[in-house]
C-alpha cells in the first residue's frame, strides 16, 4: 500500500534515506499512477528501483505557551517591540495626589516618588515589564511585599512574576481564564482567581497568594488577551519560508539525484546507495557501483519563497504599526504625515491609559493604608511632544501676508520673546522697506490682499487662469498695434 508521512506537530525532519520500487498500475482510463511500495531485496517485485529522499512539509501546531516563547525570540518581533517601548515609554511618569477638597498635594506626592522610586520597588522598570507581559500573554503579575516602617506603611519591594510560569495546568481547575495560561484558575467554591505557578514550566504547579495583576481593562478576558498571540502563524510561515529558500540555495549548490539499480539490488547496494544520498554534498565524491546509476534533478530557482518572505514580514511589520489603519487606506482617512503622527500619539496614549489605571492602584493602596481618607491618587505619564515648528512658521507667514497678525503674534510663533514699541522701532529700523508690489495688467483683484485672501485651491486656479488669459489678450493687442503701425 502506499507510504504516507506521519503527521507530526511540527515540521517533520529528512527521514533516512529508504528503498522503494515504483510500479505503474491503472489509476483512471487515459491515466496512470505511481504507487510508493518499500522494498525488499528478498521479494519477487519487479520494477525500476529508486532510493530518494523525503522532504519538509508545513504542519500547523496548536498554540501553548513553548509556542508564543520562540516566536517571541524572532527578530522580527523583537525589533518592533523594541520601536513601540521606545515609542511609549519616552518621559517618566508623575504622580498627582488630590485631597477630599480636589486640591492638588504636590508634598505627599514627592513622598509616593521617594517610595515607588527605590530600587526593589522601581515602578517606572515595572510599567516596561507590565507592558512586554500584556502584549505577549495578556497579564502581567506581580507581588507586592508591604511593610510597616515605623509608624508608616510602605512598599518594600514590588517582585514581577513572569507570566510564562503560570502555562502549566492547575491540578484542580473547573474554569480556565487563559488558553496560554492555563494556571490562572476560578475557584467556584469561593468565586475567587485562583494563580498556580511552575518554576520551570514542567514541574507540579503551587499556590500563589497575594498576586497583583495588570492587564487591558477593555478586554473582556478576565486574564486578558495576547497581543503575539495572533502573529504566532504569521512567524511560523515566515521561518518556513526562509528554510525553504535555504533549501533551495543548497539544492541548487548541491544537485538532488536518484540512484537507479539496473538489476534487482542486493541489501550491500541499498546500502551503499543509502550511505551515498546520506553524505551527498557539493564537497564530496562517491563511488557508484556497477549496478548504479545516478539521475539528477533539475531545481530551477524561484523567487516564490523569496517574495512570500517579503509579504509575511510586511504583514508583521503592518500588525506592529501604530499608524497601518492609514497606510491601508490611503484616500478615505487620509496620507499625511500629520494623520500618521495623530494616529500614533492616540496608540501611545491608549497604553499609557492602561498603565496608568493598572498601576495607580499601588499608591491608591498606601493612601488607604496609611489613613489618607479621602485623598485619591492618580499616575500621570507624560503624552509624546510634538514638533509644531512648522505649523507655526506657516501660521506666521499667512498671519504676515493676511495683516491678522501683530507683529508680537508673530514673534510668539517663531517663539521669539514680545517686544516694547522702542523695540518694534528698532527692529523696523534694521530691515528697509519692502518695494511696491506691481499689480498685473487687466485685473484690479490682483493686489497682495487680494493675492493673501486666496486661501481655495479652486478659487487659486480660476485667478491664474484669468491671469493667463488677461495676458494672452494684452500681448495679442500688442501684436496688432505692431502690425498695424507697419
Amino acid at each position: 500500500m502506499p507510504s504516507t508521512p506521519r503527521k507530526s506537530s511540527k515540521p517533520t525532519a529528512k527521514p533516512k534515506p529508504q528503498a522503494q520500487i515504483a510500479e505503474s498500475m491503472p489509476a483512471s482510463p487515459g491515466a496512470a499512477m505511481q504507487e510508493e511500495i518499500p522494498y525488499s531485496p528478498d521479494s519477487t517485485q519487479e520494477g525500476a528501483v529508486y532510493v530518494y529522499r523525503g522532504g519538509v512539509s508545513f504542519i500547523a501546531k496548536v498554540i501553548d505557551a513553548d509556542e508564543v516563547l520562540k516566536v517571541l525570540k524572532n527578530h522580527l518581533v523583537k525589533k518592533n517591540k523594541l520601536k513601540l517601548k521606545r515609542l511609549i515609554f519616552r518621559d517618566h511618569y508623575q504622580f498627582r495626589i488630590l485631597d477630599p477638597k480636589g486640591n492638588v498635594d504636590e508634598e505627599l506626592g514627592k513622598r509616593l516618588h521617594q517610595v515607588f522610586d527605590a530600587p526593589k520597588v522601581n515602578l517606572w522598570s515595572k510599567m516596561m515589564m507590565a507592558w512586554n507581559d500584556i502584549m505577549d500573554w495578556g497579564p502581567a503579575l506581580f507581588n507586592p511585599v508591604w511593610e510597616k516602617v515605623g509608624g508608616e506603611w510602605v512598599l518594600a519591594a514590588l517582585r514581577h512574576l513572569p507570566a510564562e510560569s503560570f502555562s502549566v495546568p492547575a491540578p484542580k481547575a473547573n474554569h480556565e481564564f487563559s488558553e496560554l495560561l492555563p494556571g490562572i484558575v476560578l475557584d467556584e467554591a469561593t468565586g475567587e482567581v485562583q494563580f498556580w505557578q511552575s518554576i520551570d514550566m514542567t514541574s507540579n504547579p503551587r499556590p500563589i497568594k497575594n498576586v497583583f495583576m495588570i492587564k487591558d481593562p477593555t478586554c473582556s478576558q478576565i486574564a486578558g488577551e495576547s497581543q503575539v498571540e495572533s502573529v504566532v502563524g504569521l512567524v511560523r510561515e515566515y521561518n518556513f519560508c526562509r528554510k525553504v529558500q535555504m533549501q533551495q540555495c543548497n539544492r541548487i549548490g548541491a544537485q538532488n539525484i536518484f540512484i537507479k539499480f539496473k538489476r534487482k539490488p542486493s541489501k550491500r547496494e541499498i546500502d551503499w546507495a543509502n550511505n551515498v544520498l546520506e553524505h551527498w554534498g557539493n564537497n564530496t565524491a562517491f563511488t557508484l557501483l556497477e549496478n548504479m546509476d545516478a539521475e539528477g534533478i533539475d531545481v530551477t530557482e524561484t523567487r516564490v519563497a523569496v517574495l512570500t518572505v517579503d509579504d509575511v514580514r510586511k504583514e508583521i511589520d503592518d500588525y506592529f504599526s501604530p499608524s497601518s489603519m492609514i497606510k491601508r487606506q490611503q484616500g478615505s482617512l487620509g496620507s499625511t504625515g500629520s494623520a500618521e503622527v495623530d494616529q500614533t500619539n492616540d496608540f501611545v496614549l491608549g497604553w499609557h491609559s492602561v498603565l496608568e489605571e493598572g498601576c495607580r492602584t499601588l499608591p491608591q493602596m498606601y493612601l488607604d493604608l496609611n489613613g489618607y481618607d479621602g485623598y485619591q491618587a492618580f499616575i500621570d505619564i507624560p503624552p509624546p511632544k510634538q514638533d509644531r515648528s512648522e505649523v507655526q512658521l506657516k501660521q506666521a507667514t499667512v498671519g504676515y501676508q493676511t495683516k491678522a497678525l501683530k507683529k508680537n503674534e508673530i514673534r510668539v510663533l517663531l517663539e521669539h520673546e514680545a517686544l516694547d514699541e522702542k523695540g518694534l522701532e528698532e527692529l523696523e529700523a534694521e530691515y528697509p522697506a519692502a518695494p511696491a508690489t506691481v499689480v498685473p495688467f487687466g485685473n484690479k483683484e490682483d493686489v497682495p490682499e487680494r493675492i493673501a485672501e486666496r486661501s481655495d485651491p479652486l478659487e487659486k486656479d480660476i485667478g491664474e487662469a484669468y491671469d493667463d488669459m488677461a495676458m494672452v489678450f494684452y500681448k495679442g493687442l500688442q501684436q496688432l498695434e505692431t502690425r498695424r503701425a507697419a
